[in-house]
């Protein structure tokens, strides 16, 4: 991540927001050494909004009506004739 001092943000402030938007790099803002403000590009994706977001992340392998696994026949009852 590449680090600005504040002196030349404060100069350079709307050339720099301008440079993040076009290249979406992150940018760290520093005063005297230490980390003071991270910036970064707005995302307008699809995937920046929570609806809808995912769409086309997905997709179905197989038949979604048909049954994943065999059914037991729940009209009759299964004994364990251990347990009698």
């Amino acid at each position: 991540m590449k680090t600005i001092k504040i002196s030349e943000f404060k100069a350079k402030c709307l050339d720099i927001l301008d440079r993040v938007s076009r290249t979406g790099e992150t940018l760290v803002v520093t005063r005297r050494g230490q980390p003071l403000a991270r910036i970064l590009p707005v995302r307008t994706s699809p995937q920046s909004d929570w609806l809808g977001g995912l769409k086309g992340t997905a997709r179905a392998m197989d038949d979604l009506i048909e049954p994943a696994v065999d059914l037991v026949d729940w009209d009759r009852e299964e004994r364990d004739p251990a347990a009698e």
